[in-house]
């Protein structure tokens, strides 16, 4: 009978060892994948120089990339139609999208999702609205979205428009 008592407390440790093995080995699991950011793909916001893309076509350089924002309209103006291009170099992308903020009013939603140039690989085109500002003039500030492989490249540049 001694024996059946011995035999049965064992019976009753394999599980709660089992448990306890089973949630270390996903906790080690787990802090290898943060370790090696596996769980979600990173965000780099590349630093912009001083440059307002009304003027001229601006460039965010990363390490080894740059993302270069230009207008193709001859000027940015409120409620008129702006065609844009977006120049990715150095770096893998299928995905570009440009969103228009107002710097120091919300003008709502904005967010135009660029088509790739069937002639030019990395340049990507859309056309954007600004929204009407009652005071006249108004800083916007326009970020692009890059989605790679490796997660989303942010830069923002920005500029005027009346």
């Amino acid at each position: 009978m001694t024996s059946n008592t011995v035999s049965s407390g064992k019976k009753s440790l394999l599980p709660v060892l089992s448990t306890l093995l089973l949630v270390a080995a996903l906790a080690v699991l787990w802090l290898f994948a943060e370790h090696f950011n596996l769980l979600e793909p990173a965000e780099i916001e590349l630093s912009v120089p001083d440059c307002d893309v009304s003027l001229s076509a601006c460039t965010a350089q990363g390490d080894g990339f740059s993302v270069t924002l230009e207008p193709v309209s001859a000027e940015i103006s409120s409620m008129q139609p702006t065609e844009w291009q977006v120049k990715v170099e150095g770096i893998e992308t299928s995905n570009v999208m440009l969103d228009l903020q107002g710097v120091d009013m919300f003008m709502g939603p904005n967010q135009t999702q660029f088509s790739p140039a069937q002639d030019q690989a990395g340049l990507f085109q859309g056309q954007a609205v600004l929204g009407v500002c009652t005071t006249g003039e108004m800083h916007w500030q326009a970020t692009v979205l890059v989605d790679t492989p490796n997660g989303t490249i942010k830069s923002q540049f920005g500029f005027k428009a009346k």
